[in-house]
């Protein structure tokens, strides 16, 4: 599988911004949250096919980002920035590049990250009013 990964932000102080674009075919199983089959994709280079919530809790701490899919345009995503390490932006994207949403209040501790894609992961779409979502804009 082939990860493109718009690097232009790492490293930056300003990580608002940071996008992750994936080249993978749609899980056959189903484009929603909950659905069996979800791949993990982390920074390291290591895909989990089928991720569990043990993956989820021991993976993405330390990592600089991950990446839970659906498919190539519904996923949650998060990445850490360098000056604040153990700290995550959080994205989701709903099926298109218009539905593209980042939490405003942003970064966020690895524990409410891990949270977030443990629900997005079981199905459980209160993770969507968990935090403060904004819109943003994807070229």
């Amino acid at each position: 599988m082939d990860i493109d990964v718009d690097y232009h932000r790492f490293g930056l102080n300003d990580w608002k911004g940071f996008l992750i674009l994936k080249k993978i075919e749609p899980n056959s199983q189903g484009p929603h949250e909950g659905a069996p089959g979800m791949e993990l994709t982390l920074e390291s280079g290591r895909v989990v096919d089928i991720a569990t919530e043990n993956d989820i809790r021991t993976l993405i701490p330390g990592e600089k980002f991950a990446i839970l899919s659906v498919s190539s345009m519904k996923y949650m995503q998060c990445a850490s920035p360098d000056i604040e390490p153990h700290s995550y932006f959080l994205e989701y994207q709903d099926g298109n590049l218009q539905e593209h949403y980042e939490v405003a209040d942003a970064p966020l501790p690895v524990d409410k990250v891990i949270s977030a894609f443990l629900k997005y992961l079981h199905g459980d779409i209160s993770w969507r009013s968990d935090f403060r979502w904004q819109r943003k804009l994807v070229r």
